[in-house]
């Protein structure tokens, strides 16, 4: 038969096999749980990964509709440019005719200046002439209205 050492020292082995057995069940529920963990992290990881996807197409999105607008408005400011180009191509005739109507201006003026100073003495003279005044004694027009 067994001998009471033996019995004994395989009850120790037993004791620590079963030790070791639960340490090592510990050892795997804890790595489940880990693994559980990593798994539920994954998930949230795909889930803000789907919805940061979600917002970028969205902003993408948006910038493209923005480009498309400001496309637009510069093919029409290129439009205005080009009509303003072609506007500027006259503006050295335009201010040529400026000059030339000021010029013209002032000549006009000028000679109805002395077209008015010539009618004055042509109304003096005939205020004269009609009053019977000899020419030595002329007196103007104003002279008389101040003696009547």
């Amino acid at each position: 038969m067994l001998s009471r050492s033996s019995i004994d020292e395989a009850n120790r082995h037993l004791y620590a096999m079963h030790q070791q057995i639960q340490s090592l069940e510990g050892m795997i529920q804890q790595q489940n749980q880990e693994l559980l963990d990593r798994d539920q992290q994954l998930v949230q990881l795909e889930e803000n990964k789907n919805r940061e996807i979600q917002t970028l197409k969205k902003r993408v999105q948006q910038l493209e509709e923005e480009a498309e607008v400001r496309e637009s408005s510069i093919q029409d400011l290129k439009g205005s440019v080009s009509h303003l180009q072609s506007v500027l191509q006259f503006l050295p005739c335009v201010r040529g005719l400026l000059k030339e109507m000021e010029h013209s201006a002032a000549k006009t003026s000028q000679e109805n200046s002395l077209s008015n100073h010539t009618d004055s003495h042509t109304d003096e003279a005939m205020v004269n002439h009609s009053n019977s005044v000899s020419p030595g004694n002329v007196t103007s027009k104003r002279e008389k209205e101040y003696y009547f």
